[in-house]
């Protein structure tokens, strides 16, 4: 289950706080990046095998921050479904929240990549039908830090 850690804090880490500072401007794409630090991981064995397993999954979450100034934006929560039994192929769906509403992404997320880009598949309040994607690069070697890059249209 030591795996799963792992990976549970590197899909929360890159899917949720790069959503969360998408900006409002109705119709126009922008990109905005931020810095996603995990915070929490609940992982659920679901056939209680004692390691990673088509169907397990992990519930994750993340504080968002502005990179520049380091000031605290918003949190996120991601939902990640083992998807191969090594543990490392994921089907992820979560949110950020923030003061503004709330940003959704989803998407299949690989372990095994430095990487990764998801969907932006909507939104609430200013973040209101949402579209796009969110890209991520890993910092650590842990996956308890990202750098995201959200690219959408409102």
């Amino acid at each position: 289950m030591r795996a799963k850690h792992v990976i549970g804090f590197l899909v929360v880490a890159a899917i949720v706080p790069s959503l969360a500072f998408a900006g409002s401007s109705a119709g126009s794409r922008s990109s905005i990046q931020i810095l996603g630090k995990a915070t929490g991981l609940t992982l659920v064995d679901a056939d209680k095998s004692g390691k990673p397993s088509v169907g397990d999954y992990e519930i994750g979450k993340v504080t968002l921050v502005d990179p520049a100034s380091g000031e605290t934006m918003g949190h996120g929560v991601v939902n990640c479904t083992i998807l191969n039994s090594s543990g490392t192929e994921f089907m992820c769906s979560g949110y950020n929240q923030l003061r503004g509403g709330e940003l959704m992404v989803a998407g299949r997320f690989s372990a095994l990549s430095k990487t990764y880009r998801l969907a932006i598949v909507g939104g609430t309040g200013d973040y209101a039908g949402a579209r796009g994607w969110e890209s991520g690069t890993w910092l650590d070697a842990k996956f308890t830090k990202v750098r995201i890059v959200d690219t959408f249209s409102t």
